[in-house]
């Protein structure tokens, strides 16, 4: 199927998705709607986060933000939210519609141009392209990335990642901006039951990002709603027949696994974060001498 581009303005660009004004993000900024990536676990897939009322494809229609600039540029100028503006929370900000249309570069400049900090969610080594701006900002106020890899195995990132460059692509990125500077982490978002879960698997991992620079690590478990959950068992029963049974078992009608399997998850990934000397979460960055309150969050919709 052919990817459909179109332009759209926005109503809003920071987003506030409703924490506590102490959390470490002002709020969200998506340059495009859509995501191109078409990971099979999306949560974005659920008809609760669905952008698209006409029931467009989330990942065949990207919605270019042309506006995004002057909106963000509409809120910075009144004063500096408290926290970091997260970029690429429900899309991925370096998709391939970015190397041509350039809306995150754009949203970059402006940011770097009120000296704000920043933080970015990416599965994409196109990031490196920005790497000038980013030491700029990195220098002024702070910028991070989170590079989002759930597996290193190969079979599993092909089946639930297909448009997706390779977790050890996305690791030398990692790695080429750690050493300009840039602060970079593993996004472990989500881990799915039984297929990446196992502590060999997840030491694996943590271990070879801590070799090419993350400082931090953060985790979350596979959420599973109605649309999302109707094409991520599908995949299931094509490819992990087995494990139907037992994601039943395991979920029971809720949206999220059983609170016992997701603390036992969790509890091991912070444990081997500790053993690499690996931050958990970004609380960390507060501590840097950069790190300063603006003004309070203005955005409270969210919107994609």
């Amino acid at each position: 199927m052919i990817t459909q581009y179109k332009l759209t303005s926005a109503k809003t660009i920071l987003n506030k998705s409703g924490q506590d004004d102490d959390d470490i993000f002002a709020g969200t900024i998506n340059p495009y709607t859509g995501c191109e990536h078409g990971c099979v676990y999306c949560y974005v897939q659920a008809e609760r986060y669905q952008p698209y009322k006409n029931k467009a494809d989330f990942f065949r229609t990207i919605a270019i933000k042309q506006n995004a600039v002057s909106l963000l540029n509409e809120i910075l100028q009144k004063g500096l939210p408290y926290g970091m503006a997260c970029i690429g929370s429900s899309s991925d900000p370096y998709q391939p519609a970015e190397e041509k249309h350039k809306i995150t570069r754009s949203l970059l400049e402006t940011i770097n141009k009120y000296g704000y900090p920043v933080h970015i969610f990416t599965k994409s080594s196109l990031v490196l392209r920005d790497l000038d701006i980013l030491k700029e900002i990195s220098k002024k106020s702070g910028a991070a990335v989170s590079f989002s890899i759930i597996t290193l195995d190969p079979r599993t990132h092909v089946i639930f990642e297909p448009g997706s460059i390779s977790p050890q692509e996305r690791l030398k990125a990692m790695k080429e901006l750690s050493k300009n500077g840039i602060t970079c982490g593993l996004s472990l978002m989500p881990v799915l039951p039984y297929i990446t879960d196992d502590e060999k698997q997840l030491e694996a991992l943590i271990k070879a990002a801590g070799e090419h620079g993350a400082q931090y690590v953060w985790s979350g478990c596979l959420t599973l709603r109605d649309k999302q959950h109707e094409k991520y068992r599908s995949v299931l029963l094509k490819d992990f027949p087995g494990l139907v049974s037992r994601y039943a078992a395991l979920y029971k009608g809720r949206h999220s696994p059983a609170p016992a399997y997701a603390h036992r998850v969790h509890e091991t990934i912070f444990k081997l974060a500790n053993k690499y000397s690996i931050n958990y979460g970004l609380e960390f960055v507060k501590k840097s001498g950069k790190w300063g309150k603006g003004l309070t969050p203005i955005q409270k919709e969210f919107e994609f």
